[in-house]
């Protein structure tokens, strides 16, 4: 008996197996932040706008400066590329204070990012942060 194997078939093949690689990569990715805390600082228009303590933890992401505000945190999510560290990207709301959109990147010891708040009646506030892994 002959395996005739269409087009179709093949390219459904290929996207299945790609497919399955990315979310190992992302879960690999995902894996190598959990348990780890960063420190560092917010920064607002250059200048340093408060301290920054970054958990990864159970597929979570919380900013400890923020709770305070109603941020508990956020499932965060990753991707990674060739030699360009680890990303991920975490949507936290709180109902008094907004939205804070964090993106950033992880490299061995560092990370360093963006966190956009945007709060109804409020001019959005575009954050940098940079840190460093918790000893």
């Amino acid at each position: 008996m002959k395996t005739i194997i269409t087009a179709r078939g093949l390219v459904l093949s290929i996207v299945l197996i790609v497919s399955c690689m990315v979310i190992f990569v992302s879960t690999k990715a995902k894996e190598a932040l959990d348990g780890k805390t960063f420190v560092g600082e917010l920064i607002d228009n250059g200048k340093r706008a408060d301290n920054c303590t970054m958990s990864f933890k159970n597929g979570k992401f919380v900013s400890k400066e923020c709770v305070k505000y109603g941020f508990y945190g956020g499932t965060y999510t990753t991707t990674t590329g060739a030699g360009s560290g680890i990303k991920f990207e975490i949507t936290e709301t709180s109902k008094k204070e907004g939205t804070m959109k964090w993106q950033g990147t992880v490299t061995g010891t560092t990370i360093e990012g963006t966190c956009l708040w945007t709060k109804t009646g409020q001019k959005d506030i575009l954050y940098t942060f940079k840190g460093t892994l918790k000893k």
